[in-house]
């Protein structure tokens, strides 16, 4: 079986077991990839797109599976237009093929600024692994760093700039607080993400038990302190 995410496939058994366990009565989506845009999230991809070429956009979940292991929902957004579905977004990870599957939000009411948008994932486990365990903890801790970022724009403390302060954030700071707190909160993104990268390079190779940080290496809550002495303490 091939290691790594892989798009659930939307005929396949789990895809309704997952789709009734996050929006029972709605239709699995498959659409294809047909963009790999430089912005930050699928939501912020189709608002620009919607806004030059028109159409509207779909939300869901983004249905990822770690074979025998766990299945990774990641909020996401379609665009649509003329009745049909495209993908406006980068392989979200190694593995993934030319479509990408959704499962239809339809309790979401988006935001003025669907751009803005930040909603943590959420995991169906398929193995009590504890490495998986740790892997779905650094990911809400990596949600919930954007979601602190994001506020910064909502206030009115940053801006949304093509290029900005950061490639993955996307947010130029107006003031030198809010540049201070995008520079920190960006460090520990990098962090945070480096260490979900570790957690998958363990998970690839079979590993079931946790991976603990060396003393030194920073601290994968993102504090930016060594691991010895912080969450290691």
């Amino acid at each position: 079986m091939r290691q790594g995410h892989v798009d659930l496939a939307p005929l396949a058994p789990l895809a309704n077991e997952v789709r009734d366990a996050v929006s029972p009565n709605v239709d699995v989506i498959a659409a294809p990839r047909v963009r790999a845009m430089p912005q930050t999230t699928a939501c912020m991809n189709v608002a620009a797109i919607v806004a030059d070429e028109g159409g509207a956009a779909r939300y869901g979940w983004m249905a990822l599976l770690w074979p025998d292991r766990f299945v990774e929902l990641v909020f996401h957004a379609f665009w649509e237009r003329d009745g049909e579905y495209r993908d406006v977004t980068a392989a979200p990870h190694p593995g993934c093929g030319a479509s990408t599957t959704l499962i239809p939000e339809p309790r979401f009411t988006p935001p003025a600024d669907i751009r803005l948008t930040a909603v943590a994932p959420s995991f169906m486990p398929l193995s009590p692994a504890a490495i998986d365990e740790q892997y779905f903890a650094v990911s809400m801790r990596f949600a919930g760093v954007q979601e602190r970022l994001f506020a910064l724009v909502e206030e009115g403390r940053a801006a949304l700039v093509g290029d900005g302060f950061d490639g993955r954030v996307g947010v130029h700071a107006h003031d030198d607080d809010a540049r201070t707190s995008i520079a920190r909160l960006a460090a520990e993104q990098a962090t945070i993400q480096e260490a979900k990268a570790r957690l998958l390079r363990a998970m690839r190779r079979g590993r079931t038990d946790r991976v603990v940080p060396a003393p030194a290496d920073a601290c994968w809550c993102g504090s930016g302190a060594a691991f010895a002495g912080c969450c290691g303490a």
